[in-house]
């Protein structure tokens, strides 16, 4: 007994010799390879591969693994980790695999990992938030939204992001990386192609980079960022800036210390009455590294100190992009805090008596396990462009996709009017109204007193109220017309759609235009005109239906939307 035990001990010791030098031989040729990585990366993970089974200790594994993933061969760092897994590993290990999922698409091998712990494991915070992003995009790629994701065809090889449209949706503004310059371009699409796209002029592109374009409803103002200049209060500021003509702009303005700080502010979204501006900012007082605040506008020139949007939106990781749907809402932004499937995904929160609701992912195959952002949609709510790095290359390129019917807003009517000069019956320059949730028109004498946009009440859902002594004195004649937002249905799709014109002297009402019924087919109503009279006025009925939407109907009378 005692010769056999002793000769046991004997070959046990001289295999864990064995083994140990082994290790160290490992050790070292693992490190002499790791200096060559640079010199030939490919030739260098060649022989790493054939070093996995070279050694059976724990720590040589982890450093097979740790270069797997720190030089981003995620798949093989899966295959790795899976064949040489143990419960035992530290937690960094445990997060470089996680990830590594994550990073190559190999989620649902999660599942299979963490069955091999025992029952009431108790995994660190972070570990816990990565499985649970891998449960999470597991059951979004196994119930895919029916949804086309379209590269488009102008994306190049350099990094594209922050997409803007222009008011009538028929240009993409678009922010390119040029060498270590920020530049705007502008493609048009026509004829349902895109035009190559051209650099924007003066005042967008400086010798500072300029990125995260909004342009007004109205086409007046513009909104964007820009670093380093010299009357900046930060890394980056916010500055707006005007337009006088087709091709003449201001100067660039700082919005001023109440909105920029010395830390950084980007990536403006501009609502759709110029009255509110969301943005990003790593400023003091938010939940995290960066989060989406909104300022609130005081005058042309002057802004309210902004408020954080709150945990619903923004959370302890970086919130950015916001875009404000063009009926205040919907906000859609990126986070890389909320559970999605990868480092940023696109989420949206509804506004409800103006508190911002819990944020919802929009899911697979919107999001990726890459990163999203910069998302934006057309008015009517048709089709959407975002940025992703998704592909087998690592550049930002922009995609597009056509809005499912979960992520539209509420049907509504716009309603609009056309300020005519008595002379030459073209429209007032800066009198030009068009109720898409503005408040008044930019010459004071129409005021918008509010909109139901759910509809069903038995009284008026949307109020417009004409002071007629305060219109220009050239001017003879109000046009009203009234549209559906969503072009694609008609007046005789919306319940108790009507128009009326009421004198709120008497509270007399002088006509009304039943739409439902008397315009079941159109899409587009000029409604009627008040037509000035020596000091009088009077209302004259048309009732003159037409399909499409507001800019058509307004171009009637020139104006372009």
């Amino acid at each position: 007994m005692i010769k056999n035990c002793v000769f046991f001990l004997i070959i046990f010791s001289n295999y864990h010799i064995f083994s140990q030098n082994n290790c160290k031989k490992g050790f070292k040729k693992i490190s002499k390879i790791e200096k060559s990585i640079q010199e030939n990366e490919e030739k260098a993970f060649e022989e790493i591969f054939k070093l996995e089974n070279f050694c059976s200790d724990e720590y040589f594994k982890i450093k097979i693994g740790d270069l797997y993933y720190r030089y981003g061969k995620y798949e093989k760092a899966v295959n790795f980790y899976v064949k040489n897994w143990s419960i035992y590993y530290p937690e960094e290990v445990v997060l470089q695999f996680l990830k590594s999922c994550i990073y190559s698409n190999n989620y649902q091998i999660v599942p299979d990992i963490i069955q091999l712990y025992p029952n009431g494991y108790k995994h660190t915070e972070k570990i816990k938030e990565l499985i649970q992003q891998n449960i999470f995009a597991i059951s979004k790629i196994n119930n895919p939204d029916l949804i086309n994701i379209e590269r488009l065809p102008f994306s190049s090889e350099k990094d594209e992001y922050f997409p803007s449209l222009t008011s009538e949706n028929s240009a993409l503004i678009y922010t390119r990386r040029d060498e270590q310059d920020e530049n705007f371009y502008l493609v048009n699409f026509l004829n349902e192609h895109w035009s190559k796209p051209k650099i924007l002029n003066f005042p967008s592109n400086t010798i500072y980079n300029e990125g995260a374009y909004s342009i007004s409803s109205d086409s007046k103002e513009i909104f964007f960022a820009s670093c380093n200049r010299i009357d900046g209060y930060g890394n980056c500021d916010l500055y707006y800036a005007e337009i006088i003509n087709d091709s003449l702009w201001s100067e660039p303005i700082n919005l001023g210390p109440s909105v920029n700080t010395k830390g950084w502010e980007s990536q403006p979204s501009i609502s759709l009455d110029n009255k509110l501006l969301f943005f990003s900012s790593n400023r003091d007082g938010g939940y995290g590294r960066r989060d989406i605040w909104c300022s609130v506008r005081l005058d042309k020139y002057n802004w309210s100190e902004p408020f954080n949007l709150g945990p619903n939106v923004n959370t302890a990781k970086d919130e950015i992009t916001p875009f404000i749907f063009y009926d205040s809402n919907k906000i859609y932004f990126s986070s890389s805090g909320h559970i999605g499937m990868g480092g940023y995904d696109l989420f949206m929160s509804d506004i409800y008596n103006g508190s911002f609701q819990e944020a919802i992912n929009l899911g697979y195959p919107i999001n990726s396990n890459k990163d999203e952002s910069s998302l934006v949609i057309t008015k009517n709510s048709k089709k959407a462009f975002f940025a992703s790095n998704r592909g087998e290359k690592i550049d930002l390129d922009l995609f597009m996709f056509d809005l499912p019917e979960d992520m539209k807003s509420n049907k509504f009517i716009e309603l609009g009017g056309v300020i005519l000069d008595s002379i030459s019956l073209k429209p007032i320059n800066n009198c030009k109204i068009i109720f898409y949730n503005q408040e008044s028109s930019s010459c004071g004498s129409v005021v918008h007193q509010g909109d139901n946009r759910q509809g069903g009440s038995d009284g008026d859902d949307e109020v417009v109220v004409i002071d007629l002594e305060q219109v220009p004195s050239n001017v003879d004649k109000v046009v009203f017309c009234v549209t559906i937002h969503e072009s694609s249905i008609s007046f005789g799709m919306v319940n108790n759609a009507f128009m009326r014109l009421e004198n709120l002297d008497n509270n007399v009402e002088i006509a009304r235009y039943d739409l439902t019924e008397d315009a079941s087919t159109e899409a587009a109503m000029i409604f009627g005109e008040l037509v000035r009279a020596g000091s009088d006025w009077t209302f004259k009925a048309l009732g003159q239906g037409f399909n499409g939407s507001l800019g058509p109907l307004a171009a009637k009378f020139g104006v372009q939307l």
